[in-house]
């Protein structure tokens, strides 16, 4: 998990409101400086880096670092690889 661990720190360091190490037990919003609007950023930020969905449900959750990183982690794994559709694909596959 060193690279996912690299990869968040890196990502979390950028859209934090401090210059407060960030460890796995920093809490997101009283450590860092994360309100309800940037957990929601940093979310999608998230999803983008990482090519995961996390659900609306999950981000209340969240409080720390750790936890950050152990839903990234489980979303990997267990979320299945969609395949993209083109445009064109999109149409053949929308007409009947």
């Amino acid at each position: 998990m060193d690279g996912l661990s690299d990869q968040l720190n890196k990502l979390l360091s950028t859209a934090c409101h401090t210059q407060q190490l960030v460890t796995q037990q920093s809490l997101l919003v009283d450590d860092l400086g994360f309100d309800s609007l940037g957990l929601i950023e940093l979310t999608v930020a998230i999803e983008d880096q990482f090519d995961i969905l996390i659900p609306a449900s999950a981000i209340p959750q969240i409080n720390t670092v750790a936890d950050l990183a152990n839903l990234i982690q489980n979303s990997v794994i267990t979320q299945p690889a969609v395949p993209e559709l083109t445009q064109l694909q999109f149409n053949k596959e929308a007409q009947p």
